[in-house]
């Protein structure tokens, strides 16, 4: 928790204001990310506790930021390519 507030700008105490745990932090990023997804997709719903099944919170974290890097990338290659 604290290399989070830290890397937000924030103390350790008004992290655990808003969030519980590092587990809960996930569970907010997942679904902010999985319904900003459905916004922007037209995809059948895709059962992701068996995706994060076995995982701790860092292992899916990690995968989140992935993620959302490559879409990123693509993103900025497609504008390079198709102003």
């Amino acid at each position: 928790m604290s290399m989070i507030a830290d890397k937000i700008g924030i103390k350790k105490p008004s992290l655990y204001k808003h969030f519980s745990s590092k587990d809960e932090i996930v569970e907010a990023m997942y679904q902010f990310l999985r319904e900003q997804s459905k916004k922007n997709a037209n995809i059948k719903p895709v059962d992701f506790s068996q995706l994060f099944q076995g995982k701790t919170a860092y292992e899916v974290l990690q995968g989140v930021v992935q993620g959302l890097m490559i879409i990123i990338l693509c993103t900025c290659i497609s504008a390079a390519y198709h102003p």
